[in-house]
């Protein structure tokens, strides 16, 4: 299988400018991901997550929460592998 999977970005919650730059990263994703068949979303739940799933710093991810993402991208990277 010669596909990549892309993961995409949480939300940021404490700098209204550099929440916008993560908006326009993940949208790029999308994009991304909807015009060319060699990119998938493997997960977008990241964007979903409230600033309760953030560490102390604001920017980093509790474990709670990448752990909720990696078993969201296997789950969907698995039904792209098996509707082949």
């Amino acid at each position: 299988m010669e596909q990549c999977f892309i993961i995409g970005l949480p939300k940021y919650y404490n700098d209204p400018e550099i929440a916008n730059g993560y908006t326009r990263i993940r949208n790029a994703q999308t994009r991304l991901c909807k015009s060319s068949s060699s990119f998938t979303m493997g997960s977008a739940k990241a964007a979903t997550l409230s600033a309760a799933y953030l560490q102390g710093d604001g920017l980093h991810l509790t474990q709670k929460a990448l752990n909720l993402i990696g078993t969201d991208a296997g789950r969907n990277v698995g039904n792209y592998a098996n509707c082949d």
